[in-house]
């Protein structure tokens, strides 16, 4: 079963505006800290410098994760 999450994303202790509308599996990650709340997950990344370096983490978790569908619609 996969459950519909709004994915945001938290560097240093400060969320950033990259928010993304996917679906998620039950599947685990090492080495990412994933914090479930509601409808939100929070990846806790650290030691990244821009933008384009979190938004290409994000694309390699979501491979990992097996997406079904991702979008940065609103939600």
């Amino acid at each position: 079963m996969h459950c519909k999450y709004r994915v945001k994303v938290k560097i240093r202790g400060k969320e950033t505006d990259i928010i993304y509308n996917v679906f998620l599996s039950d599947a685990k990650l090492e080495g990412w800290r994933i914090k479930k709340e509601d409808n939100s997950v929070i990846l806790e990344l650290t030691g990244l410098k821009s933008d384009s370096q979190v938004r290409g983490i994000i694309n390699s978790i979501f491979r990992q994760l097996d997406i079904l569908t991702r979008t940065t619609s609103e939600l």
